[in-house]
């Protein structure tokens, strides 16, 4: 936008970034290449991946978990239940 003869108020108006917003940017990725911004973008959206995949994986075992501790529950239910039986005949 720089290269059509915009100023940088008018291009963040256009762009709907605050001045404040525009340096945070400039300080934090000012020095770096296009591709090196493009590297840091997908190593971000990476780690967004592997952190919902590591919970994930943590959410299924602690379910498997309890599933298995309510189904060891209502087994020896049952088994109680059928011994009670027995026993009454």
């Amino acid at each position: 936008m720089r290269n059509v003869g915009k100023d940088q108020a008018s291009m963040l108006q256009t762009l709907e970034v605050s001045e404040s917003t525009s340096q945070r940017w400039r300080n934090q990725y000012g020095g770096m290449k296009s591709e090196e911004a493009k590297r840091l973008k997908q190593l971000v959206a990476d780690l967004s991946y592997l952190k919902w995949g590591v919970w994930d994986c943590i959410t299924h075992a602690y379910v498997d978990t309890v599933i298995s501790f309510a189904n060891n529950l209502l087994m020896r239910q049952i088994h109680y239940s059928i011994d009670d039986q027995i026993r009454t005949m």
